[in-house]
């Protein structure tokens, strides 16, 4: 079914369409998360009617408030339920939404940042506290004591390999959350997909099925070793 001859002419829709997005930004700045996002070709359908609108309030404006991944209640809320009272640790934070909104669910959570990537640590409006930590340093500082690493959306280096080898020696029965994309995607290096275990946890795959993802981006959430 082509989903943008059936909504592009429909002012109706696309109207609905916009008012969603704009009052899901709007609730998530005030730190409320949406239930989820709407299923089938919604996201698809909001890139092709409103593409300039896409790009300059949902990926620049959205990626610069909270973060890159997708925030709703459907995922969030299933994996902080899973987590449990399991402590953990979240590196390269930026915003600190995701441990923000795990907190919201009970988790017991501590957000780092060195804010290397901006150089603005004071700058960055955050939703939590956020200590200033380089990754690497803040994995040594508190690694020993958490069960779990959040790792989202890690820059196309060799930081999110050296910190899954940092995590190993640390504490061997630490796992990394980690969100991004597959090798050759947008984040991470070769090393890191190389040497990452990919832990098959029903329960944990159970709680972030409803993860949605942008237009064109192909990002996952995985629990590696």
């Amino acid at each position: 079914m082509n989903y943008y001859e059936m909504y592009h002419k429909n002012p109706k829709y696309q109207r609905e369409l916009y008012d969603f997005y704009e009052k899901t930004y709007k609730d998530l700045k005030n730190g409320i998360l949406p239930k989820s996002y709407p299923q089938g070709p919604m996201l698809q359908d909001f890139y092709l009617i409103y593409p300039a609108f896409t790009y300059k309030f949902w990926r620049t404006e959205y990626i610069k408030s909270f973060g890159f991944p997708l925030f709703a209640e459907d995922w969030v809320k299933p994996l902080a339920q899973w987590i449990g009272d399991r402590p953990c640790l979240e590196i390269m934070a930026g915003t600190g939404y995701f441990s923000y909104a795990l907190k919201q669910y009970g988790c017991n959570i501590k957000a780092t940042d060195n804010y290397s990537w901006s150089g603005k640590f004071d700058n960055i409006s955050k939703f939590i506290e956020v200590e200033n930590l380089d990754c690497i340093d803040a994995i040594k500082k508190y690694g020993k004591d958490v069960k779990f690493i959040i790792c989202s959306w890690p820059y196309m280096d060799d930081y999110a390999y050296r910190c899954l080898m940092t995590m190993r020696e640390v504490n061997l029965k630490c796992r990394m959350i980690y969100i991004g994309e597959d090798m050759g995607g947008c984040t991470a290096n070769d090393k890191f997909f190389e040497t990452m275990e990919v832990c098959k946890v029903q329960g944990f795959l159970d709680a972030v099925k409803n993860y949605r993802r942008w237009e064109g981006i192909y990002d996952f959430v995985a629990l590696v070793k």
